[in-house]
């Protein structure tokens, strides 16, 4: 491995797609790592209402690296919410060894009904309000309540980002939200790991409250775990970037040699 030219892979959530990583992480982490992204069908313009499984998804995440020659025994791999899950189910149900893992914001388990409730009333807001009920009704489901008092602003302020981020995409919405297994949520999720993991989670995230995630995380085992707790919603690898690529390269300083041990 080059330890001056490291790969970083960020997996894709539901909903956005791979210009939000590169746009944001791609100038941060500059020429000193390779940075992978690519979108799953779905988000990349393309319509495929026969594509939402999780091992569809791990189906195409093993092709595209074998595509873009990704050693993955030394790579960081970098997901949030859906993304982390996918990752998770990888390496725990597909025996991939990472290099590293870094989970922002993954499903930490019992949440499956809710999950279902969740894609039913985002799609019947999409459909009777529009991509402006959409994306409030999103805004809600990603900031505890405590957070957006905290943060008067963030009641006009993000509901614009996620229409901006939503409004393109109205047809893949639909069509991800018509299957409630859409967002990769195991309902016992796996808690064993052979290869170091970071757990990044925020303290105001509605979707994996801190009580679900902290008793999920005393289930886990493995060599290297730690975890991080930063201020924010569902979605803080997007609020705080700065605060994950210091995390990154904490991760790559614990490296050793060529392999990487986090």
């Amino acid at each position: 491995m080059d330890l001056k030219r490291k790969t970083i892979i960020f997996v894709n959530g539901l909903y956005h797609d791979s210009s939000v990583w590169r746009g944001m992480y791609g100038p941060l982490l500059g020429s000193e790592f390779r940075v992978v992204t690519f979108d799953f069908p779905n988000q990349d313009g393309s319509i495929d209402e026969n594509f939402y499984s999780l091992t569809q998804y791990c189906d195409f995440f093993l092709a595209k690296m074998r595509q873009l020659e990704v050693e993955l025994s030394t790579a960081l791999v970098v997901g949030l919410s859906s993304g982390a899950n996918i990752i998770r189910a990888l390496h725990c149900e597909r025996n991939i060894n990472f290099g590293c893992m870094l989970l922002v914001s993954p499903n930490p388990g019992r949440l499956s009904r809710f999950y279902t409730m969740v894609a039913a009333s985002q799609l019947h807001a999409l459909s009777v309000g529009g991509i402006e009920a959409f994306a409030n009704i999103t805004m809600l489901l990603s900031y505890s309540p405590r957070y957006l008092h905290k943060m008067p602003l963030a009641a006009s302020i993000v509901p614009s980002r996620f229409k901006a981020l939503f409004e393109d995409r109205l047809p893949a919405l639909r069509t991800l939200l018509r299957h409630p297994s859409n967002d990769h949520t195991l309902a016992k999720p796996p808690t064993q790991y052979r290869s170091p993991v970071t757990f990044v989670y925020a303290t105001s995230d509605c979707y994996c409250p801190s009580m679900s995630y902290k008793s999920y995380l005393s289930a886990c085992t493995g060599p290297s775990i730690s975890v991080q707790e930063l201020d924010g919603g569902h979605t803080v690898s997007f609020e705080d970037p700065l605060r994950i690529v210091a995390i990154i390269k904490e991760m790559f300083r614990n490296s050793l040699g060529n392999q990487v041990v986090c």
